[in-house]
């Protein structure tokens, strides 16, 4: 869960998952209404791999809550978690921000002089409509990165100073807010798409998992919690594949996420159903075991670099191979290699570094062994 304490496989499966279906679904073309009533719903299911960002979320609301609530007591929280927290972040965002952003307009392939630079380094990128700010498709899965920056500038310091009790009842909070605000500003007329990126609409995956976060960590406190995130999917999921079907036979808008039922629920089912995914992983054998295999941890361990890089190979490739499924193999082979590559060669290197920002550091000088005489 932490990097340097035993990882829990299945969670790493998960997130392979994600990236996964996250990229697969960049494949399917746009708009969501080809002709026939077969096709449009095939295009309505593989659209919905777009959620894999949505389990990023949970994923990430869990991990980060449950290494927030064991280090409350560490001297050195503060450092520790933001310095950790930047290794794992910064380095391979900014150097993409960087190319991106300075190099690729040399060539003229972005916006000049960085058009936008100060909002990709700043995490503000999401918020377009408030601001100012260029589109590049090489940059626009960072939306989600955002959110996450975000959303941890706050967090921890409700955990660290109010406890775990106040905590959930402030995440609770937040989910019901971020439910509220989503559905209103849609029924509003605000454009979806704006809907789609905004932090304070989509914040029902990492709230969820923060949630569970806290009730994992005091089973008894939160038992008849638990229960309901065991049970709800057996409501959540058919109501999910009830929206996914209408919306995709009877399609309003260009893109599933942006349909009436997932703007109004959908988003809140997709992060149940995660949620309880993630406790499924925990709790039993066999499911966890479904998603420990090594090829999906694998791709858990590289999911980072290859999310941040799947949009350009897709772009990039796509202008030499014209095939579809031989564009898609391909696709698929090179993401997970550059993903692969970047662990090898740059990220593990990297957060090899947190060594230097334990939470808790000796205190008084090292014991000296002494020899018996």
């Amino acid at each position: 869960m932490e990097q340097g304490q035993e990882r829990i496989p299945a969670l790493d499966g998960l997130r392979g998952f994600a990236v996964l279906i996250v990229v697969i679904s960049r494949f399917q073309p746009y708009p969501l209404a080809p002709e026939g009533w077969i096709e449009r719903l095939w295009v309505g299911v593989v659209s919905l791999g777009y959620a894999g960002v949505d389990l990023f979320f949970v994923l990430s609301g869990f991990l980060i809550t449950s290494i927030l609530l064991r280090h409350r007591g560490s001297e050195h929280r503060f450092s520790a978690f933001y310095a950790r927290r930047a290794l794992r972040i910064l380095p391979l965002y900014y150097g993409l921000c960087a190319l991106v952003l300075f190099a690729m307009p040399l060539i003229g392939r972005g916006p000049p002089n960085g058009g936008g630079a100060i909002y990709n380094l700043l995490f503000l990128q999401n918020f377009k409509g408030l601001f100012p700010i260029p589109e590049h498709m090489f940059l626009n899965v960072t939306w989600s990165l955002a959110i996450e920056e975000q959303f941890y500038l706050v967090w921890p310091f409700l955990i660290w100073f109010f406890g775990a009790s106040r905590a959930f009842y402030a995440i609770i909070a937040v989910l019901a807010a971020t439910v509220a605000c989503r559905a209103g500003l849609y029924l509003q007329g605000f454009p979806v798409e704006k809907i789609y990126l905004w932090t304070f609409t989509r914040l029902d995956g990492i709230s969820l998992g923060s949630i569970l976060a806290i009730a994992w960590a005091q089973p008894e406190r939160y038992a008849r919690l638990l229960g309901f995130f065991r049970r709800q999917i057996v409501v959540s999921a058919p109501l999910l594949a009830g929206i996914v079907v209408l919306s995709a036979l009877a399609p309003r808008s260009t893109f599933l996420a942006f349909e009436p039922g997932m703007m109004l629920v959908g988003f809140l089912l997709v992060a149940l159903i995660f949620t309880s995914m993630v406790l499924k992983a925990l709790e039993q054998p066999k499911f966890a075991a479904a998603f420990s295999s090594s090829p999906l941890r694998s791709c858990g361990r590289y999911s980072y670099a290859m999310y941040l890089i799947h949009t350009p190979v897709i772009i990039t490739l796509g202008e030499v191979i014209h095939s579809r499924p031989l564009n898609i193999v391909v696709a698929l082979i090179v993401t997970y290699l550059l993903g692969a590559l970047s662990w090898r060669l740059f990220e593990k290197r990297i957060l090899s570094l947190g060594r230097f920002f334990p939470y808790d550091r000796p205190k008084g000088p090292a014991p000296v062994a002494v020899t018996p005489a």
